[in-house]
């Protein structure tokens, strides 16, 4: 194996383990769970197909929790391929097992419960691939920041597509190395737009509505009229009643559509994208002058310390720390 392309590395200090794994992703804790013991065997391999596409396998061979800030500017789709690990973004969860994929968000933190037997495949790739694609795909510039669902999903269909893919790129970097075709940058490229279509076709995310071809079945026509509505209306003072009567059905049918198809209610959709609304405002406060209590009642919340406790949840940071930090 050419060591430039596919990287090996083994340690039993802890230390070096955080050391690694903060360079790799960001600054982030990592805490052993259970008694102390014998040191165990922390284990990764890594393929970096440029900045934007990086894979890497590892185990840590212990119980361990990891919590990380929001990612910011990568998502990482974590494939598990044994043991078992409990993945909170923001208030959300899912347990992921052998067979599934699970995508890690960049707006939201990070709480990762792993077992001892749990390993996985990750893929890291820059936020603006995925973005770019997807605004392709539309055909318009994204109106808000690409976000995937909370949720394990098997490995079937398109995402099935996807994993082999993975699968193969590793498997030929691993026994290539630096003959590797994907060594040669116009291949990288086309890899990454290749992995970006894969998942943005087969994984639900919040632009899925306008996009063919994904989810459980088509999304029901009351769905994306109460999104729309929802979207046009986040500012103002509206309650499920009036999402119930735009969308033209019964309270009960949306939210089962709601639920079934945006794991959320129409409720949780209307402050989710309040939220949003209310970040891209408090990025661009430092040009527009704009105070946090005046976004935040202008993006629809009445009770700015509720807003920001909310924000705060949800983004790992609070309103005045994005204020602050701006674009």
């Amino acid at each position: 194996m050419a060591a430039s392309v596919f990287h090996r590395f083994a340690t039993t200090d802890l230390d070096v383990v955080r050391d690694t794994m903060c360079g790799r992703f960001r600054p982030h804790a990592i805490n052993p769970r259970g008694r102390p013991g014998e040191p165990r065997l922390f284990e990764l391999d890594e393929v970096a197909l440029g900045g934007d596409l990086i894979l890497t396998k590892f185990r840590y061979n212990r119980e361990v929790t990891i919590e990380a800030p929001p990612l910011d500017d990568f998502f990482v789709m974590k494939f598990t391929l044994s043991g078992r690990c409990q993945t909170w973004q923001g208030n959300a969860s899912t347990n992921s097992l052998p067979g599934t994929l699970c995508v890690l968000n960049t707006t939201q933190p990070i709480r990762l419960d792993m077992d001892d037997a749990y390993s996985q495949m990750t893929v890291k790739i820059g936020r603006s691939v995925l973005e770019e694609a997807l605004a392709a795909d539309l055909g318009r510039r994204l109106p808000r920041r690409l976000e995937f669902l909370t949720a394990a999903r098997p490995l079937h269909g398109g995402l099935a597509s996807l994993a082999r893919t993975v699968v193969a790129i590793w498997g030929d970097l691993a026994a290539t190395g630096d003959h590797s075709g994907y060594c040669l940058k116009a291949v990288q490229k086309s890899t990454q737009q290749t992995i970006a279509a894969l998942l943005l076709s087969a994984f639900p995310h919040n632009f899925s509505d306008a996009l063919p071809g994904l989810g459980e079945g088509p999304v029901p026509y009351f769905v994306l009229r109460a999104e729309r509505f929802i979207r046009a209306h986040a500012a103002e003072p509206i309650a499920l009643a009036d999402i119930v009567r735009a969308a033209g059905v019964g309270e009960r049918a949306l939210q089962a559509g709601f639920r079934r198809f945006r794991s959320t209610s129409p409720t949780g959709y209307l402050k989710r994208e309040r939220l949003e609304q209310a970040r891209l405002a408090l990025i661009a406060g430092a040009r527009t002058r704009r105070t946090v209590t005046d976004i935040a009642l202008g993006c629809g919340f009445s009770h700015p310390s509720k807003f920001a406790q909310c924000y705060r949840s949800r983004y790992g940071e609070t309103p005045s720390e994005t204020l602050r930090r701006g674009g």
